[in-house]
């Protein structure tokens, strides 16, 4: 059960705008799947960018240490 506050009869409003005639309890199911596919679809853009970033990043400070610099840490580490 859902409770209509103020913030789900306005999603309902919405709902009932863009598929009219449809009864509440398949509108809120639509704002539901439809939430649901916006927020993927986001989110697998967000992961797509980061990714792009990282390896548009990756190899770039390359220069930056000295190559022999891993093989000094890995002395002070223990085996």
């Amino acid at each position: 059960m859902i409770t209509e506050t103020p913030d789900v009869a306005q999603a309902l409003g919405v709902a009932e705008r863009r598929w009219p005639g449809v009864p509440r309890g398949q509108l809120l199911k639509r704002l539901i799947r439809e939430g649901a596919e916006s927020v993927r679809g986001d989110t697998e853009s967000v992961l797509e960018d980061r990714m792009a970033r990282i390896l548009a990043a990756a190899g770039g400070f390359d220069d930056c240490f000295n190559p022999a610099l891993r093989e000094e840490l890995r002395e002070d580490w223990p085996a």
